[in-house]
């Protein structure tokens, strides 16, 4: 992942600090969208756990897609690599935090690799010239 300059020099790009404090924030700033839902009454309690799963699904799929966008080679497989990061992101951030490992793995897992094998194959697509 290197981009060239003007010069010919290449640089490295810092995708994955970029990946890393993306993560957080559009988590965060998904849950309290989510929040302020939740109090106004538009989204009924209940659908707590629901909602978290929707949250980690459109992060993984926004993260997938932006690398993916920015990668020039092997698109879809860093896209899945993105959304692989933000769901070990999550497990050890949910061991760090809580010390116990997070109950609902397998329904967020699902939705992280969904949303990110979505995000990673609209990236991939070539995009066709029309004249």
């Amino acid at each position: 992942m290197k981009k060239q300059t003007k010069r010919g020099r290449s640089v490295i790009r810092p995708l994955t600090v970029q990946l890393l404090i993306a993560a957080p924030v559009l988590t965060l700033l998904l849950c309290l969208a989510v929040a302020r839902l939740i109090l106004s009454g538009v989204v009924p309690e209940e659908r707590i756990t629901l909602c978290a799963c929707a949250i980690a699904g459109i992060t993984g799929f926004l993260l997938s897609l932006y690398c993916g966008v920015r990668v020039p080679q092997k698109r879809l497989l860093w896209g899945m690599v993105a959304a692989a990061g933000y769901a070990l992101l999550l497990l050890i951030g949910n061991q760090f935090f809580f010390g116990m490992p997070y109950s609902g793995v397998a329904a967020s897992l699902g939705t992280i690799f969904a949303g990110g094998l979505l995000g990673s194959l609209l990236s991939s697509v070539r995009r066709q010239k029309y004249v």
